[in-house]
Order: C-alpha cells, then sequence, then structure tokens
C-alpha cells in the first residue's frame, strides 16, 4: 500500500495528516499499477471524505456495500477527528468484505484536501469519489465502469438524481460534447459523487484545488478537460444528491460568497455573461443577507441592482413580472 510520506501512521487502518492543504504529487503516476490503456482490470478506490456527518456518512457506506461491483477498498477521510465518525467506520469494516481505511487529518484541510489525501494513499488504478451525505444506485460502479472500458476513456461522469425539501426531486447530467474550450458555456453537473477517473489522470491535474472552496468541482472538469482528459456519460441518474438540514458548501455563508468570487476571478472572463451576472448577484445576495450594518446593507443593495442591470432593477423596483426593455 502507498503511503503519502507526511501521513503519521496511528494503528490499523488509521492515519493522519498534519498537512493544512493537500495537492496530489504527480509523483503519484509512478506508483500506479495496471493503468496502462486497454488494461481490463480495473482496480477501484473510492474515496470518501466526511465533516461530523456520522449517520450521513452511515447511509453513503451501505450505498458502497450494495454496489454489484465491489471497489477494492475504501478510504474514508475525517477531516474533524470525530469519535462517533470512526465508530461508523469500523462498524461498516467489520461488515463489508472490502479492505477499510479510516484517515483522519489533524488540521481540518476541507473536502478538497480530503479527496486529495484519501487518492493519495490508495492503491486503485480507478478512483471513485463520495461525499458523505450523497448516495450511490447499486449500479453506479458497474455502469461507469462498464461505459469507461466500452468507450476506452478517462473519465465517466453519471447523471444526479438532485432532492431538494418542498420541491420535486430533478434528474441532471453533464453534456456529451464538452471540450476545454467550451466547458465553461454549459451548467456542469459534474459533483464530487457522480464519476469515476482513472487515478493518472487524477494526478495528472494534481486532484482537486482546496483553494477552490466553491465549484471546486466544476473547476476540477475544466482542468480536465483543458488536459486532455477524454470522458463519457451515463446519463442515468445514478447518484442520489440529498436535501438535508446539516450545513453543506452551497449553504448561503460569507464563505461561499468568497468561494464565488474566487471562482469569478479565475474564470469570470470566460463565462457567458448571463452566468457571470447570475453568480455575481449570488454572491452579493449573500453578503447582503449576511451584513448586520444597515449602512453595508445599503451598499450591498445598490451594487446588487448595479449588477443586476438597469431592466432587471427597476423591474424589481416596480414589481413587474417581466423584465422591462431599455434600449
Amino acid at each position: 500500500m502507498r503511503k503519502n510520506r507526511t501521513a503519521e501512521k496511528l494503528g490499523t487502518n488509521t492515519y493522519a495528516s498534519p498537512a493544512t492543504e493537500f495537492a496530489v504529487d504527480t509523483r503519484y503516476d509512478a506508483y500506479m499499477r495496471n493503468s496502462d490503456r486497454g488494461d481490463l482490470r480495473m482496480k477501484i478506490s473510492v474515496i470518501i471524505p466526511t465533516h461530523k456527518r456520522p449517520e450521513l456518512l452511515k447511509d453513503a457506506l451501505q450505498s458502497v456495500a450494495r454496489q454489484k461491483l465491489l471497489p477494492a477498498e475504501v478510504w474514508v477521510v475525517d477531516d474533524a477527528s470525530d469519535l462517533r465518525t470512526q465508530q461508523v467506520v469500523n462498524m461498516f469494516a467489520e461488515q463489508l468484505q472490502v479492505p477499510t481505511q479510516y484517515v483522519r487529518n489533524n488540521v481540518a484541510v476541507g473536502a478538497c484536501g480530503s479527496r486529495n489525501l484519501g487518492a493519495f494513499l490508495s492503491s486503485g488504478d480507478w478512483l471513485a469519489f463520495l461525499d458523505d451525505d450523497d448516495l450511490w444506485q447499486p449500479d453506479f460502479l458497474s455502469e461507469t465502469a462498464a461505459r469507461a472500458q466500452r468507450n476506452d476513456v478517462d473519465l465517466v461522469m453519471s447523471g444526479l438524481q438532485r432532492q431538494e425539501k418542498g420541491q420535486p426531486d430533478t434528474a441532471r447530467f453533464t453534456p456529451d460534447d464538452m471540450t476545454g474550450d467550451t466547458v465553461l458555456q454549459y451548467r456542469s453537473s459534474m459533483t464530487g459523487s457522480n464519476f469515476l477517473i482513472r487515478a493518472t489522470r487524477f494526478a495528472a491535474v494534481r486532484g482537486f484545488d482546496p483553494a477552490m472552496t466553491v465549484f471546486n468541482d466544476w473547476d476540477f472538469l475544466i482542468r480536465l478537460l483543458r488536459n486532455g482528459t477524454r470522458y463519457a456519460v451515463v446519463h442515468d441518474p445514478l447518484v442520489l444528491w440529498r436535501d438535508h438540514a446539516g450545513d453543506r458548501i452551497a449553504t448561503p455563508t460569507a464563505r461561499r460568497a468568497d468561494g464565488i468570487d474566487k471562482f469569478l476571478g479565475r474564470y469570470g472572463r470566460e463565462l457567458p455573461s448571463s452566468m457571470r451576472r447570475e453568480l455575481r448577484t449570488t454572491a452579493l445576495g449573500i453578503r447582503r443577507k449576511c451584513t448586520a450594518q444597515p449602512y453595508r446593507y445599503l451598499e450591498l443593495s445598490v451594487a446588487l441592482a448595479w449588477a443586476h442591470g438597469p431592466a432587471a432593477a427597476l423591474t424589481k423596483l416596480i414589481g413587474m413580472k417581466r423584465p422591462l426593455a431599455l434600449s
């Protein structure tokens, strides 16, 4: 088994990473086994980042156990050193006939850092990630693995079924024909849970970027396609994106607004104007909601109206249902 040199062994199946950020080293390629194109053997490693959600994690692990195609190993990376989380993993490890490793970070590195650490420690030539609040349908691994072999690609993304409280479930999937030049013209439905990727391709772009706290999956896909990664799509919704009351990346906090601004700083000029405006107004709206200072609220309201544009601002002001057509 490969180990990150910065990982300290604490005991059976338990490691700790002292790194505040973790980027996959390109030397990872040298450790890969059975990764030559055309090799029909697929050794799949599953990586699950988690943060103080033991009950949701239990459901996620059970969805791994129900896979028609079982992985070669499972790595659970705990970003909070939570005892209940470790107990859930230990219980699961005893029941499942798949080697299961528990990893805890000494410092919270976020989902991206946890995914990267799990990928670096894993031994598979293919990687599948599952967020602790998502679920896989039983044929997720078998369907994505079969598509990867059939299409001879390095990345396969499945459809996604999204649950939102008070709303009907919606199915989403990524377009089939994106390129590095066109990827920002689409609303990607790649998440941290609905793809299978060749480990060497994951390493080629140094994994997820821990600096991208929002849209890190979108950023990851952009870098993959611009690095020449070939992909295929399974349109069936094989992943369930669950709505729950706990905190998540999508929770409207100042941290999310900062993350949106960072994404815009990196890719904003390449986005369609409508998408750029939507993200900008979303960030401003979150900041306005979070502020308790009247002057700051007024300042953000003006900025928000300006970002929407004069037609939308006047429409909102006078309560019209359709935007005004201003010449």
